[in-house]
């Protein structure tokens, strides 16, 4: 079911957009792996994430966003 998708793609993405001026501008999580949001760990480390990174064996599709 995951095949061909992407972290983006899933329920447990998180998008960090918090912009100020000591902290970078997007990071991305996984939720499933946990809620914490360190912007201190490194791409791989605890549940940081890229977008593009291919779904995991918890992937389940996000619902769409309405408005």
């Amino acid at each position: 079911m995951s095949e061909n998708r992407s972290c983006r793609e899933c329920r447990y993405f998180y998008d960090d957009c918090r912009d100020t001026v000591y902290r970078r501008s997007h990071c991305y999580f996984c939720k499933r792996k946990g809620l914490y949001f360190s912007r201190n760990c490194r791409i791989g480390e605890e549940n940081r994430i890229l977008p593009d990174d291919p779904a995991c064996k918890f992937f389940q599709i996000a619902e769409e966003k309405k408005g």
